[in-house]
């Protein structure tokens, strides 16, 4: 009768343990749960700092350079090009046109 007793509760014992493992707070699926997450939130980064890579990139073409004449005018025609594509700027006596 003792014998049986200890085999029903190492049962049961063996039975909470499980579920704790696999569906409680700290368990496995939350494990799951929280890796998916951490891989989401890394390809999100990967992506960010791609974008962040080609903004510098961006801004660096855009930057005067003191050294001749000819990157003077290279930036010039750069940021000219940058303010009339992205900022919708037109030159003092153009006319915008839009089709």
């Amino acid at each position: 009768m003792a014998s049986m007793k200890s085999s029903w509760f190492l049962i049961i014992l063996f039975i909470f343990l499980q579920m704790k493992l696999w569906i409680g707070k700290d368990g496995i699926m939350n494990l799951y749960a929280l890796q998916k997450s951490i891989d989401f939130q890394n390809q999100k980064n990967t992506q960010l700092i791609s974008h962040n890579q080609q903004l510098e990139h961006e801004i660096q073409s855009l930057k005067w350079v003191d050294t001749t004449q000819t990157l003077h005018s290279r930036n010039d025609s750069l940021t000219e090009d940058y303010a009339r594509r992205k900022l919708g700027m037109i030159k003092k006596g153009e006319i915008f046109l839009i089709w």
